[in-house]
């Protein structure tokens, strides 16, 4: 059987039939005017505390962080995870694909510098390591702490 991991990207939470973009401009789905064109990256949503908690696009509810998981490339492939998933983002996709592809053959960590991010954006590794989603744990010698 095959298996795969998300190793990179925002993660869907859950799916709707309404349009978060549309409603958020008061529109009904229906006469959306394509409105999430004006975020390719979704919209942001924040707790009370004025933290990123969410980010809506479209349909989808999205976490707020970016899965990273470019440390544990070679954990991975020993596990035999067939497919590593990177979901999309709206700027510097090429070079994140390739960074994995080259981690994935070499069996090394991914080399992903915070240029590659959008403005908002955090990584995130805490599902990994059995913690809350929305950490980040520190990572030494391609070993997480």
């Amino acid at each position: 059987m095959q298996t795969k991991n998300q190793v990179w990207g925002r993660m869907a939470l859950a799916f709707s039939s309404r349009c978060f973009s549309a409603r958020h401009h008061w529109l009904s789905k229906d006469n959306c005017e394509f409105r999430c064109e004006q975020y390719p990256d979704g919209l942001r949503l924040a707790a009370r505390e004025a933290q990123d908690f969410l980010t809506i696009n479209g349909i989808q509810t999205q976490s707020s962080s970016r899965v990273d998981l470019s440390a544990p490339v070679r954990e991975l492939t020993d596990m035999k995870i067939d497919v590593l998933c990177l979901q999309p983002q709206s700027q510097h996709m090429a070079e994140i694909v390739t960074a994995f592809d080259l981690a994935r053959r070499e069996k090394c960590a991914a080399k992903i510098d915070d240029a590659r991010l959008p403005s908002f954006a955090q990584r995130s590794n805490g599902y990994w390591l059995a913690r809350p989603g929305m950490c980040r744990a520190c990572c030494d010698r391609g070993r997480f702490l």
